[in-house]
């Protein structure tokens, strides 16, 4: 790190202070190509700070892959960076909030094809758990494709947001991965979930409880030619690094150029609390459903 930034320090070392006022009144354009050198290098010192964002509210693997973004000792693109073994940049795409929230919606989507598997197994015991697939539930094909709707109202929109988490930083939302400039990649967007619902009948007190067990895939490329520029606080970062994504080589070293990057990590696994199982006899098994039914006709007669 320190010889790119030496390397760099060396281009600009004719910078007038005029170049980086320009940048500060505005009157550069985004995702336009910088017009020389010491431009391209204000401009290169200024995209620095967002490491120590990154350090800050993503930890160091999210800064490494920042650098890698910034790197100018390595071609454009950058080298692909993987992470699925556990670590920062997993943990913090397990917990972010929209995470959370898909799985939640996956599991309401499940509990009708759920209830029907439940009402076709003979049971063995008062209390059994059993695993089904989202593919078992039909619900894989339907699921994966509205991951990466383009309806802002889906509940199953996996877009990330929030400059202050780990997934904000690196994925934000979707589209296809390449910029303007010679740092462009050609990798699309990606957004996919595997796995399945572990669902725990107790016929005796007559409650299901659902347990999801679902991985999930985040292709993505950190990027901001094409790409979301965010707010105004973010711009004064997000906008130099766009130029001189648009720059490219073309004053010698590649100052910013994409990195492509691919997540899997697991869901939350946070289980719903047990749930009344459904009133109608023929939902529940054996003498759980007959008691019910007895109880039930009690009622009737009373009335």
């Amino acid at each position: 790190m320190e010889r790119a930034i030496k390397i760099a320090q060396d281009l600009g070392s004719e910078l007038g202070e005029n170049d980086y006022l320009i940048f500060l009144q505005g009157r550069l354009a985004a995702r336009a190509p910088a017009s020389d050198l010491a431009t391209a290098t204000a401009l290169y010192f200024q995209a620095l700070t967002v490491l120590g964002w990154a350090q800050t509210f993503g930890g160091s693997e999210t800064r490494s892959v920042w650098w890698s973004y910034l790197d100018v000792l390595q071609g454009a693109p950058r080298k692909p960076r993987q992470f699925h073994s556990g670590g920062e940049i997993v943990e913090g795409f397990r917990d972010h909030s929209r995470t959370l929230a898909i799985e939640s919606e996956i599991l309401t989507l499940a509990e009708p094809a759920i209830a029907r598997k439940i009402r076709a197994i003979k049971p063995l015991a008062d209390r059994e758990t059993y695993f089904f697939l989202l593919s078992d539930l039909g619900l894989e094909r339907v699921v994966n494709k509205r991951l990466t709707s383009r309806d802002k109202s889906d509940p199953l929109r996996m877009r990330f947001t929030g400059a202050r988490t780990i997934p904000g930083l690196l994925a934000g939302g979707f589209q296809s991965g390449g910029g303007g400039g010679s740092g462009g990649s050609s990798a699309p967007d990606q957004r996919s979930v595997w796995g399945g619902i572990s669902v725990t009948v107790d016929r005796a007190a007559e409650t299901i409880q659902l347990t999801p067990g679902l991985v999930f895939f985040v292709q993505d490329t950190v990027d901001f030619d094409p790409g979301d520029l965010g707010s105004a606080l973010a711009r004064t970062v997000t906008v130099p690094m766009s130029i001189l994504e648009a720059t490219g080589d073309r004053f010698g070293p590649t100052f910013a150029a994409d990195v492509p990057l691919s997540v899997i990590f697991p869901g939350p696994g946070v289980p719903v609390l047990p749930k009344p199982m459904a009133d109608e006899p023929r939902v529940l098994k054996g003498g759980a459903a007959k008691r019910k039914s007895n109880r039930s006709a009690r009622q009737g007669a009373g009335e």
